[in-house]
């Protein structure tokens, strides 16, 4: 099988970031996609609890092609993502995965614990439109880039900080994620005052 492991908060998970997991399970030919909610992140703080992350992605992802784990939530501590890499490929031994990251994380991948062993351990598809053109060799990730896969994805300027500052000032949410994620934040009182 051919499986894409896609990690992130998720808080909340939102219309740019199943868009972007529907392009490449379409694009890659994948046969599903793992959706990986982080317990605790190195490079975020104050993040909502994982009871909640994870309860919106499971009201989001209904299609049958996008699975959901738990198992950094399960680990009950901080896991980074070469850690999460090697859990799957033990277990999928016999598949073939694919690490999914967006384009600001790619530029962000020196930040992040053992970049060396996950670039040159694992297949990773960069999301984004046109991200092969704005790689600037300022950055030194030129040789970076040539290790990975760039996938031309649709984007949506959405992000989860501004969900969360919205539904803060009380503006509006709708067609910013699905609507059963909308009514939980609601429901849950999460991100307000």
């Amino acid at each position: 099988m051919r499986i894409g492991l896609y990690g992130g908060t998720f808080d909340p998970i939102h219309n740019g970031h199943l868009i972007i997991a529907r392009d490449i399970f379409e694009q890659k030919k994948l046969d599903k996609i793992i959706l990986i909610p982080s317990y605790l992140t190195p490079l975020k703080e104050n993040i909502s609890s994982h009871i909640h992350r994870l309860a919106m992605l499971k009201l989001a992802c209904g299609e049958s092609c996008f699975e959901i784990s738990d198992y950094e939530i399960r680990s009950k501590q901080r896991k980074f993502t070469y850690q999460t890499l090697d859990y799957f490929s033990a277990e999928f031994k016999n598949d073939d995965l694919y690490f999914i990251m967006g384009y600001d994380s790619f530029l962000n991948i020196k930040k992040w614990k053992n970049w060396n062993y996950l670039i040159s351990n694992y297949k990773i598809i960069v999301a984004g439109r046109n991200t092969e053109v704005k790689v600037n060799p300022a950055d030194n990730l030129d040789k970076i880039a040539n290790m990975v896969s760039f996938v031309n994805t649709r984007t949506i300027d959405i992000s989860s900080s501004e969900i969360r500052s919205r539904v803060k000032e009380r503006k509006p949410i709708s067609y910013f994620l699905p609507k059963n994620v909308e009514n939980y934040i609601r429901v849950n009182n999460l991100y307000g005052v």
